[in-house]
Order: C-alpha cells, then structure tokens, then sequence
C-alpha cells in the first residue's frame, strides 16, 4: 500500500517523503505539536502530489494528525480544515481503527467550533457522533452518556436547554 516505485538508491524522493512522514509521528508523539503539524501537513500535500487519491490511508493519516496536532497548539483555523478533510475522506470500514478515529476527529471539530462561538455547528457534530455511538455501543455505553453530558452542558451554555435530547 506504499507509494509507487521512483527509483532506488539513497536519494529516492519517495523513501524521503516516506521518512519525513515517520519524522512527523516522532514529532507528534514527542508533544512537538507545532513542529508535527507543519510536516503532517506538508507530508500529506506531498503525497497528493504524488497523485495518491484523497482516501488513501497515507494522505488520510497525515491529515488526521495534523489536524489534531494544530489543536494542540492553538491553531484551531488549520485543524478544523485538516480534520473536516480527513471525515469527508475517511472510510470507516476501512480499518478497525478509522471508526474511533473519524469520531475522535469529529468531537474534535465540535470543541473547535464551541471554542469559536459557532455552538450549533458544534451541537450538529456532536448529535452526530452521538447517533453513531449509540448504534455502535447502545444508549446505556459509558461512551454514549459521556457524550450526551457534553452535549447538555453545551446546549446550557448557549441558552438552548437540556430537554432536547440527541436521538
């Protein structure tokens, strides 16, 4: 599932590409949010470049951390655009992992929106996550109540109230 072949030998752009995406994970999981971010980011532009379609796991991989590693430190603009292109492009029957992560980037993308002042974008988001979690684990699941107190407490927040509850 890697890149297409360029060549071999020690300065095949391919490979660089390959080893400055695991330089941004290191980064990533280092907590050098800033720094990881501006390589995912490049990495994943880099690899459309190579014509690598907008759902392929590596483009989609660099988009999910830079999204989540422009959260971190304090650049909500980018991580919200970096985040809405991974959930437009992610399929979650793709891997086991990618259903927890399009959720993750979705309540992501909710807290941003919060944070920004835009509270029913973000209540759209979150009530549908919440939809997906209660299919996936049932309206009683840790996860799903959890989920449904963040909403309350957003909905009070902005003068909404708390009796509509999520479906």
């Amino acid at each position: 599932m890697g890149l297409p072949e360029c060549g071999t030998g020690a300065l095949d752009p391919v490979r660089g590409l390959e080893l400055r995406h695991l330089l941004a994970a290191t980064l990533f999981f280092a907590d050098e949010y800033t720094r990881a971010a501006a390589l995912f980011d490049n990495v994943g532009h880099e690899y459309r470049r190579y014509r690598l379609e907008p759902s392929h796991p590596y483009v989609l991989d660099c988009a999910y951390h830079a999204g989540i590693a422009y959260a971190q430190a304090g650049q909500p603009d980018k991580a919200l655009a970096q985040l809405r292109f991974y959930v437009q492009n992610a399929d979650s029957a793709a891997s086991d992992d990618e259903p927890d992560r399009i959720r993750e980037a979705r309540i992501t993308i909710a807290q941003l929106l919060a944070a920004a002042g835009h509270h029913d974008e973000a209540l759209i988001e979150l009530e549908g996550v919440h939809r997906i979690l209660v299919a996936t684990f049932g309206r009683d699941s840790t996860q799903v109540r959890n989920l449904t107190k963040l909403i309350d407490r957003l909905r009070l927040a902005t003068g909404s109230g708390t009796s509509r509850r999520p479906s």
